[in-house]
């Protein structure tokens, strides 16, 4: 049985081999695969396009419909209402649909009446910012990369050699400066990156701004509820006091 596994996994690593061999030095090999993929787009869209057709004519329940462009998306984030007449306008879906999951992150979906739409969470303005700041932070750290990088190779041995800067105090500060470089790059390029994607998707999906209004409507409902709540048992208490007189 050795023997057996041996032979086996030599096959096994000549057929992954072999694939790997044909994707990089034959051309066709990679459209063959792509066609495939892209075969099992346009069947899976055709299906849904027809179940669109069939839910505007009003023969399917919209929890069927929610159902089906569940499994169209593989998620259960979106509501139908997004994608129903809007589909037919996209004409690169994937990557929109991409970007959309993406993006998420600046944004919230708002389902009225059965009706969806998507909000951004901040007002526009201020996701504008967090890109303009993002972009800033990397151009600086790309600045300050190239002038350590000057520094190390044109000025630090003979500043240490002069005892100007001490080696070991150097490399402990270069490392906690690493590290906040590092923190900042990161996150500069995952929300800068996520905020651009939400604002490039604003005319796609007809995305509003922030609702100030509706927000500070509910604040002050609830503002107004405590205290009425607090004068209520303000009240109670007062009237209980006098119940000892």
């Amino acid at each position: 049985m050795e023997w057996f596994k041996i032979i086996l996994e030599a096959l096994v690593g000549l057929g992954f081999l072999g694939t790997v061999i044909k994707w990089f030095f034959l051309p066709r090999f990679r459209i063959e695969v792509r066609k495939k993929n892209f075969e099992k787009d346009k069947i899976e869209l055709d299906n849904y396009l027809d179940l669109c057709k069939k839910f505007n004519e009003k023969l399917l329940q919209p929890i069927q419909f929610q159902y089906a462009t569940n499994h169209f998306l593989g998620t259960t984030r979106y509501h139908y209402n997004l994608f129903n007449e809007r589909i037919n306008n996209l004409w690169n879906f994937n990557k929109t649909f991409s970007n959309l999951n993406h993006g998420y992150f600046f944004l919230k979906q708002v389902v009225e009446n059965n009706q969806a739409h998507l909000e951004y969470i901040f007002k526009e303005k201020t996701i504008k910012k967090i890109r303009s700041i993002s972009i800033t932070i990397l151009l600086c750290a790309a600045f300050i990369y190239l002038g350590l990088v000057i520094f190390e190779v044109f000025f630090l041995k003979e500043l240490i050699s002069s005892k100007s800067i001490n080696k070991d105090t150097y490399a402990f500060y270069k490392i906690i400066s690493c590290v906040i470089y590092v923190v900042l790059v990161l996150g500069a390029s995952y929300f800068g990156g996520k905020a651009s994607t939400a604002l490039s998707l604003k005319d796609i999906f007809d995305i509003k701004d922030k609702n100030t209004k509706i927000e500070q409507s509910k604040i002050n409902t609830k503002f107004k509820f405590l205290i009425k709540l607090f004068n209520f048992r303000y009240f109670i208490r007062l009237f209980k006091k006098l119940n000892k007189y």
